[in-house]
């Protein structure tokens, strides 16, 4: 679903991204509160190289922002990833500001981090990603204080998709 952004305030977006392996959403986040979402490739830094993730990115682009307005107009970027450890992150952090080099904040982190913000919005809690892959933490209402270790894709990935499957 778009919502058109022809005539939002550009003066301060903010783009979040919730990406697993399979897919990508972006919600693009207008001044005056106008939304424009798109889905994509999931973009896992860990698992792909990156000339691939550049590549999705341009199509990203391409496809969030027309000639009203630019991926420069972006000032607050948060991309929540399947893959984002602490290495993988700087390189798709890197990625990410040559598309939005004019973003004052540019914050990458892992896919169970943004699941946990969302589901226990400031608050203690459990949360749990159950898709293509599976994880689960306890949140702190500010960080991630505990959580099984991944083990890798099928290997210790229980009631991810593709261990039902």
């Amino acid at each position: 679903m778009v919502i058109s952004l022809l005539s939002a305030n550009f003066a301060s977006m903010k783009l979040i991204a919730d990406s697993g392996s399979t897919k990508t959403d972006w919600v693009l986040i207008a001044a005056d509160g106008q939304i424009c979402r798109h889905f994509s490739a999931g973009l896992n830094p860990s698992l792909m190289d990156a000339a691939d993730i550049a590549s999705e990115l341009e199509s990203v682009v391409h496809h969030l922002f027309s000639s009203q307005f630019s991926s420069q107009d972006v000032t607050e970027l948060h991309f929540f990833g399947a893959g984002c450890t602490q290495q993988a992150s700087v390189v798709m952090h890197e990625l990410l500001s040559k598309f939005f080099s004019q973003a004052e904040k540019i914050e990458v982190a892992s896919d169970l981090l943004g699941a946990a913000i969302a589901v226990c919005q400031g608050h203690e809690g459990v949360a749990a990603i159950l898709g293509t892959g599976s994880n689960s933490c306890l949140f702190s209402g500010e960080k991630i204080v505990q959580n099984t270790p991944e083990l890798g894709f099928v290997l210790g990935d229980e009631g991810s998709g593709a261990v039902l499957g």
